[in-house]
């Protein structure tokens, strides 16, 4: 969780026209990793949700939605990128 926050949250607000800083490169790699069903929903239009909680939902949907193995090569992959 702690590898992939900063991914979501330098992507700024998809939905306002100033987007967040482009990210690092690691930040970009770790961002695409996440599903693109849940960026979609993350990136759709929707006023009612505030962008902090668009932000948690996108976290908790990517590693809910992992299985033990996958999570475990996953961070495995994300730590050999980070050091």
């Amino acid at each position: 969780m702690d590898m992939l926050w900063p991914a979501i949250v330098s992507r700024g607000d998809p939905q306002k026209e100033t987007k967040g800083h482009p990210g690092t490169p690691f930040e970009k790699y770790a961002y695409g990793r996440i599903s693109e069903n849940y960026r979609r929903v993350f990136e759709s239009p929707n006023e009612d949700l505030p962008l902090g909680y668009r932000r948690c939902q996108l976290l908790a949907d990517m590693i809910s939605g992992m299985t033990d193995s996958f999570a475990l090569s996953f961070e495995r992959e994300l730590r050999e990128l980070r050091c």
